[in-house]
């Protein structure tokens, strides 16, 4: 898993590449929750190189998604994704891949 973050003032742009699994998604949590911390108000993620997410790591997204709102205004601007070539929630192999 691949984390790129290129921060301009109160803004952020992620970058994420690989495979996120649940142990990459902890990770991930703490560097985000640690930008909205700082003040950073628009935070655009880049999943386009993203080719395997988890429940965890969906479940991350949206909970940073709900901590950037309660930060007033501080919202995830954008999701762009390419073709996510598969998804697998915990313990259901290969029930949504694509």
């Amino acid at each position: 898993m691949k984390l790129e973050i290129r921060r301009n003032q109160d803004a952020a742009d992620i970058s994420l590449e690989g495979s996120m699994h649940a142990q990459d998604s902890a990770s991930i949590e703490k560097q985000l929750v640690a930008l909205v911390e700082e003040g950073v108000s628009t935070l655009t993620l880049d999943c386009s190189k993203l080719d395997f997410i988890d429940s965890s790591g969906l479940g991350m997204l949206i909970f940073i998604h709900k901590r950037c709102h309660r930060r007033r205004g501080a919202l995830i601007d954008g999701l762009r994704y390419g073709d996510c070539g598969s998804l697998r929630g915990s313990g259901e192999r290969g029930r949504y891949d694509g």
